[in-house]
């Protein structure tokens, strides 16, 4: 058994300071974890990390049989969505890093599923268009989606499903939130 950490509020009940031990169907922020005496498989922090591992395996292996690469799917998509994107627009929309949209950017197009051609109205923009090899990756890619969506929501009511998705939204926009202090 690893360290303990002091307990700063040795007046309220045990049960009061840890908060349930395991997760419940109505978890709310929890001062045990914030205060870091919640570690290991019970925090939320461990079940996303282990959930995001095995998404990335599964579907990254399913992307290599389309002969993609993780990352390079979301970029098509927006192409699928919005042929002709300039780079910085493929920036933004994937909220990555450019030299990131730039090497997937040189894949593709070695790939053969993208071209990019200067903006005629303006030579200091690079537009990104589809080739026909690209656009026919779009089926086969949502059909993935679908097939992954399916397994990872099996067991769960639509009510379940709604609820997950906006808990998710939650903790993602809480990410983006100044820290706690």
């Amino acid at each position: 058994m690893g360290p303990t950490l002091p307990d700063p509020t040795p007046d309220r009940p045990e049960r009061e300071r840890l908060g349930p031990t395991r997760p419940g169907a109505l978890r709310v922020y929890d001062p045990a974890m914030a205060e870091g005496r919640r570690v290991g498989d019970d925090t939320v922090s461990w079940q996303v990390t282990k959930l995001a591992k095995a998404h990335r395996a599964l579907v990254g292996d399913a992307l290599a049989e389309l002969g993609l690469h993780l990352g390079q799917d979301l970029l098509l998509e927006q192409l699928w969505r919005q042929d002709g994107l300039s780079q910085s627009s493929l920036v933004a929309r994937l909220g990555v890093e450019p030299p990131t949209v730039t090497k997937m950017l040189q894949r593709l197009e070695r790939a053969g599923l993208l071209r990019r051609e200067r903006d005629p109205d303006n030579h200091r923009l690079w537009r990104v268009y589809l080739t026909e090899r690209g656009r026919g990756l779009q089926r086969p890619v949502r059909d993935l989606r679908r097939q992954v969506e399916r397994r990872l929501l099996t067991g769960l009511s639509d009510e379940d499903r709604e609820r997950l998705v906006a808990l998710l939204a939650r903790v993602t926009a809480n990410l983006h939130e100044p820290r706690y202090t």
